[in-house]
């Protein structure tokens, strides 16, 4: 069978493959995914957030929090910096409420719009990072001036809002809440810095991360990707050579994309056969009950499958499904960023009982694992120094060394990469 007459033989079987992926209750247009996120208006932690990020935005407009060098004086902790920042504060509190109180909302069906080439975004998710990085600061300026109820619930609307984002079912709604999470917990660790022999702080500040709820389970990611590659695959604008170059397929993997002879209607159905293939196997066989390592295995086998390197009806799968993993590292990464805030915690709690620094994390009591690899979250002590971390997403324990950068912070550094690390001096 030559490559022409493979792509007729399976894009006859495309009807057959549309029913079965329906059955399997795979979503696969957009009216699906609102079917499935309907939420009563007052319900509607989304609408809310809208409408208070439109507060906040003609709040901000040409307020003081535009200036630069702005981030440098949040930073300190000197009496006059903070007085700076709460004058510079003041006229976005009305708007920063109504966002804690949209938070607190149970629901979360934002609306979508459609971007040029037709793919589905959600609107409310770029709003949001502003407005974290200005509720993440209010939450450092609030403990500072010693309300630290306050400011834990500022942090915890960052939090519950990043996981209101990742209930959207698209990888790029895991990485939009791995930046929510990064956002929040580094203006918590900028706050730490100043207060790390203070037991009241750090016995609250561990009940704050140990009431957070776990983050979105990763398969929830992959359900609108079928919406996304259904809808890619069966578009007869696909099949552009500029569009395909643009958007997905290396120049070199062109000609295996677009092979000759085949019409563009055999190729869209074939194709978009193979893709609904792909997602009724990971929505029939992937247990969402089940551990996410368990769930990333089989996702994996079955992804593995639709890549094969020898079945030309793959060479777009290939180029353009094979991002899945996305889904886990984003949710392990959140799932790491809390743990080792928790052992950095332990650390410090133990050192204020026992006067320096525990020899092993086990030695505090705290014993959670990575959720990279299953194994403890790492500890390393250096003199005076502490570092506690994950291997992160390349599984390699390189001790605690940043591959890119770092941003000190007095002492204590974020180490940025593969690794969630913290490290805290003993002075």
């Amino acid at each position: 069978m030559n490559v022409n007459e493979r792509f007729e033989s399976v894009a006859r079987e495309y009807p057959e493959s549309l029913a079965a992926a329906r059955r399997a209750g795979v979503l696969l247009e957009m009216a699906d995914l609102k079917a499935v996120q309907a939420v009563p208006d007052a319900d509607n932690a989304a609408r809310a957030f809208s409408e208070a990020a439109a507060i906040l935005t003609k709040a901000q407009a040409k307020g003081p929090t535009r200036r630069s060098g702005w981030a440098e004086l949040v930073r300190r902790a000197d009496p006059k910096s903070v007085r700076k920042v709460a004058e510079a504060l003041a006229p976005l509190e009305g708007a920063l409420d109504a966002v804690v109180r949209s938070s607190l909302l149970p629901g979360w069906a934002p609306t979508y719009e459609p971007q040029d080439e037709g793919w589905a975004a959600s609107q409310q998710t770029f709003e949001i990072r502003r407005a974290l990085e200005l509720l993440s600061q209010r939450g450092l300026l609030r403990s500072r001036m010693g309300d630290l109820r306050g400011a834990l619930e500022d942090w915890g609307a960052g939090l519950r809002l990043a996981r209101h984002v990742a209930s959207e079912p698209f990888l790029v709604s895991g990485l939009v809440m791995r930046e929510m999470f990064v956002i929040v917990t580094s203006w918590i660790e900028r706050d730490l810095v100043t207060r790390g022999h203070d037991a009241d702080y750090l016995k609250k500040l561990k009940e704050f991360f140990l009431s957070q709820p776990p983050v979105v389970e990763p398969i929830t990611l992959l359900r609108g990707e079928a919406i996304v590659a259904h809808q890619f695959t069966i578009d007869p604008k696909s099949y552009r050579k500029k569009f395909l170059l643009n958007y997905c397929v290396p120049k070199e993997e062109l000609k295996n994309v677009l092979p000759r002879g085949v019409s563009i209607d055999v190729l869209r159905y074939a194709y978009s056969t193979q893709v609904l293939k792909l997602f009724t196997e990971i929505q029939t066989q992937v247990d969402p009950n089940e551990d996410a390592q368990v769930q990333w295995r089989v996702v994996d086998e079955i992804d593995s499958k639709y890549n094969n390197p020898w079945e030309p009806t793959l060479a777009l799968n290939r180029s353009t499904t094979s991002q899945y993993q996305l889904a886990w590292q984003s949710s392990y990464y959140c799932t790491a960023r809390v743990r080792c805030f928790l052992g950095l915690l332990a650390a410090l709690q133990y050192r204020l009982s026992e006067g320096k620094f525990p020899d092993e994390l086990r030695d505090t009591g705290y014993e959670e694992t990575d959720p990279y690899d299953g194994k403890p979250i790492r500890y390393r002590r250096e003199g005076s120094e502490i570092r506690v971390y994950s291997v992160g997403d390349d599984l390699i324990d390189n001790g605690g060394e940043s591959k890119l950068f770092r941003i000190p912070a007095n002492g204590l550094s974020w180490w940025v990469d593969h690794a969630v690390i913290y490290s805290q001096s003993s002075s």
